[in-house]
């Protein structure tokens, strides 16, 4: 039994002699190495020579097409693979990025400018905002110009931000108040009688003989009217026409006049300007003994009147 045992192993060991593969690699220096693989590491392919001997050569000594022989190896792949230089064509297919589109936002549909501005709610309160300034603005202007308020806003409702600057352009209408259409109807009635009283007289001497009274009353002067919309209520308007009045002892010729200064407040009388800002000013007015400085913006003034104590 033993002795068919070691017969059987010697078959064993000289079929797996005769199928061993002696493999012959070229090197760079132009030689070449055989033999039988046996390992391969970091360090190089390890080789068993005819000889009986091992042999160990480094990687880097064989040729180019001894590593594309030994690629076909799998024990020898991972170690040769990175000595391989590639070609062009491969080269460039290592280094070619794949362009992969993500994902896009959809363009929104272009619309009118307008149309964007109705757009989100932030735009339609911006909007309504300017169009109540728009409104708010006609109504002072018709206020200042003395135009028809209801003509002023309607217009400008219909043409916002135009109608405004056309009515402000306009020339003011003047303000007609209860005081000065009576003014007016006296003065009417006071030229009415004169003309009668010419009429009467038959001579130059008849006249010359006229009442102390009436004389009298021709010699008051006539009451002076500033309206809004002829003129420019503001500091220079009242340093020039009414400078007089800003003195703290009038003069003679302002020591009987009086200024009556109607306002969208209400009416006030005073006798001089106490004192005045580029806004506004403060009317030293009376009633009976006493005395009080009111103050009167310049925007508020609708009507100036400076008249005798006695009219």
């Amino acid at each position: 039994m033993f002795s068919r045992f070691c017969f059987i192993f010697l078959m064993w060991l000289a079929a797996s002699r005769a199928g061993a593969q002696v493999e012959s690699f070229q090197l760079e220096t132009g030689e070449s190495v055989s033999g039988e693989f046996i390992s391969a590491d970091k360090d190089g392919l390890q080789l068993k020579t005819a000889d009986g001997s091992y042999q160990r050569t480094p990687w880097i000594k064989f040729s180019e097409e001894s590593l594309k022989d030994l690629v076909k190896n799998p024990k020898a792949r991972p170690f040769v693979t990175p000595l391989i230089e590639a070609t062009l064509d491969e080269q460039m297919k290592k280094a070619a990025v794949e362009y992969k589109p993500g994902p896009r936002l959809e363009r929104p549909v272009a619309g009118s400018k307008i149309g964007a501005l109705f757009a989100s709610p932030l735009g339609v309160f911006m909007f309504l905002v300017l169009y109540l300034a728009n409104l708010y603005a006609a109504y002072e202007i018709a206020i200042f110009r003395n135009h028809l308020a209801i003509v002023t806003c309607g217009v400008s409702a219909v043409a916002p931000f135009i109608g405004p600057v056309a009515f402000l352009c306009l020339p003011g209408r003047p303000f007609v108040t209860d005081e000065t259409a009576k003014a007016g109807a006296e003065a009417v009635a006071e030229t009415g009688e004169a003309v009668a009283a010419d009429a009467e007289q038959p001579s130059a001497a008849g006249q010359s003989q006229a009442e102390p009274g009436h004389a009298a009353t021709l010699a008051i002067p006539q009451p002076v009217t500033y309206l809004r919309g002829q003129y420019m209520f503001n500091r220079r308007f009242f340093e020039t026409k009414l400078a007089g009045f800003l003195r703290v002892v009038p003069s003679a010729a302002e020591k009987d006049m009086l200024i009556v200064m109607k306002s969208s407040r209400g009416e006030y009388v005073g006798k001089r300007i106490s004192r005045i800002t580029p806004n506004e000013l403060f009317l030293h007015t009376f009633k009976g003994d006493v005395t009080e400085d009111v103050l009167i913006p310049f925007n508020e003034v609708l009507e100036v009147v400076v008249k005798h104590v006695d009219t």
